[in-house]
């Protein structure tokens, strides 16, 4: 839990940095190069998904106890985040972002 910050942090920061380099290399580069540098890291992700331990599928196999009380469990916790007063914070924001999105039409 206390990794999840951290988590966002170099997310944002590999965003902004893909930004940078996506924009540096569609003014500078030939289209086919960033095809072929997006196609090569496809290749790498693939790679490394058959690499993976068949274990990791059993990983928390013991707490699943099927799909409705998984579902009745969930809506309880959506239902509690309710009690925090950030949330409502949040939503207002979500809502007034989703209101004033500008359309280019």
């Amino acid at each position: 839990e206390k990794l999840q910050p951290f988590c966002w942090i170099v997310r944002g920061m590999g965003g902004i940095t893909g930004a940078f380099v996506a924009a540096y290399m569609t003014e500078y580069f030939h289209p086919k190069y960033c095809l072929l540098i997006y196609s090569i890291m496809g290749v790498m992700i693939a790679f490394s998904g058959f690499r993976l331990s068949k274990k990791i599928d059993q990983e928390g196999i013991e707490d699943m106890n099927g799909f409705w009380p998984d579902l009745k469990r969930s809506l309880k916790e959506i239902w509690e985040i309710r009690r925090i007063p950030e949330i409502y914070l949040v939503i207002l924001f979500i809502l007034l972002r989703g209101i004033t999105v500008p359309k280019f039409n």
